[in-house]
């Protein structure tokens, strides 16, 4: 949320890959709180993406 606040381009990026990487994460009690969150954090770093495309890309 700071991120989409402050409208910083590389605080999105970091923000979307924080995501990503816990969602691969090895750890067995971040593993079993990404299978009840796991569609809610895909969402997250799908609108991470989106502010990303709308805000930060040139046409």
């Amino acid at each position: 949320q700071t991120a989409l606040k402050l409208g910083q381009k590389t605080t999105v990026e970091e923000a979307k890959n924080a995501l990503l990487d816990f969602l691969k994460s090895t750890n067995v009690y971040e593993k079993n709180l990404i299978s009840k969150k796991e569609s809610e954090i895909n969402k997250m770093v799908e609108n991470l993406e989106n502010y990303f495309a709308d805000h930060f890309y040139e046409t």
